[in-house]
Parts: structure tokens; C-alpha cells; sequence
């Protein structure tokens, strides 16, 4: 834990559950880095990850257990490949990623902007659920068309789809997570969600 960031220059390796916080006192300064050609590794364990930004140039792998990456600060925005946020992972970024599962977000974190996300750099991280659930956040999927394995959405204001979704694996998507009838989910004209013969909710 650290309150002004964490860097790994070399590889590193966990035997059990792993879990870093590289911005304890939640002020938003504090980036977790890994470095180029180093590699953090859990085995089979689960890993956590709690930052106030990432920089993802070497490979996280935590096996068949889940991955999870939270934002340190409230309402903090997140991106993922080319959508703006102030906690961003860009599509080559998501493709170090090697999880049995991978969770992005909580209750805690603003909005979530996905928008060309590829499935060579998608495909090796197996679910992915990502979290808006904070009051009025939502979850956008921008002009570029993504692909995803498994995939799970909840979203307290709103889901839009404003760009063609394909998945190959599970999906399910709550656009209204508090149940108070504010947060639909919108799909773009000419736009398209492919779940690919499997289960959609």
C-alpha cells in the first residue's frame, strides 16, 4: 500500500491472494505502474488492484481467479480502450491482461466510456462486468464497435450502446442497478448486440 503510487520494475511473483492500493488516502495521485516486460503474477490466486490511474506496459496475470480494478477517488471516471476517463486502460493495455474473470468498477467510480475495445485484446481475460453504480453514473459504449467474452454490465443511470456489441459468452446488462426506475438502455439506430447464440439478459 502507498499513498502517492506503486511501481514494479521487475517481476513479481504472489503465491496467494494479492492485493495493492497505490493511493491509501484516496486524493487521486497515487498511479499504479508496471513496467515494460515485467510481469505480476498470482498464480491461480486472485488480484486486486485499487489506484487512482493505471499504467499497464507490462503483464498482469492472475490465472483462472478474478482480477479486480477499482478507482481510489469517488466519482472518478473510467475509459477503456479509447473512451476518455481519468482511470484509462487503452486496448493494447486490456490485452496484458490475463484473469479468469475481470471486474472493472464499483459503487464508487463515475462513469464508464468503453469504446473499441478488440476481441485479440479481450479474449484472454474471460468475463468481464463492469461497475457504474454510484448515483447518476452510467456506461457508455462509444462510436467504435467492441467485443468481449462473457460480459456483465451494471450501471445506476443508464446504459447506451451508441456503437455495435458483440460477445461470446454470457451477457447481461442492468441499466437501472437502484431500482428507481431512472436508467434505461438505449441502442443507437443501425447499431447492433450480438450475444452470439448465448445467454442475454
Amino acid at each position: 500500500n502507498a499513498t502517492n503510487g506503486i511501481s514494479i520494475n521487475d517481476d513479481l511473483t504472489s503465491s496467494g491472494t494479492a492485493i495493492f492500493d497505490a493511493d491509501t488516502d484516496n486524493n487521486g495521485t497515487g498511479t499504479f505502474t508496471l513496467a515494460s516486460g515485467e510481469a505480476l503474477s498470482t498464480g491461480n490466486n486472485a488480484l486486486a488492484i485499487t489506484a487512482a490511474s493505471m499504467a499497464l506496459s507490462g503483464t498482469l496475470s492472475s490465472g483462472t481467479a478474478g482480477t479486480t480494478l477499482l478507482t481510489s477517488q469517488s466519482g472518478t471516471t473510467i475509459g477503456l480502450g479509447t473512451g476518455t476517463g481519468t482511470f484509462s486502460l487503452t486496448d493494447s493495455e486490456l490485452g496484458q491482461i490475463t484473469a479468469g474473470s475481470l471486474t472493472i468498477g464499483d459503487g464508487t467510480n463515475g462513469n464508464i466510456t468503453v469504446n473499441g475495445v478488440s476481441s485479440s485484446n479481450s479474449d484472454q481475460f474471460g468475463a468481464l462486468t463492469l461497475n457504474a453504480t454510484a448515483s447518476g453514473s452510467s456506461v457508455t459504449f462509444g462510436s467504435s464497435d467492441s467485443t468481449f467474452q462473457g460480459l456483465t454490465v451494471n450501471a445506476e443511470n443508464g446504459i447506451s450502446l451508441t456503437s455495435s456489441l458483440t460477445t461470446n459468452g454470457t451477457t447481461s446488462f442492468n441499466s437501472d442497478s437502484d431500482s428507481d426506475g431512472v436508467g434505461d438502455l438505449t441502442i443507437s439506430a443501425l447499431k447492433t448486440l450480438t450475444p452470439n447464440s448465448n445467454s442475454l439478459s
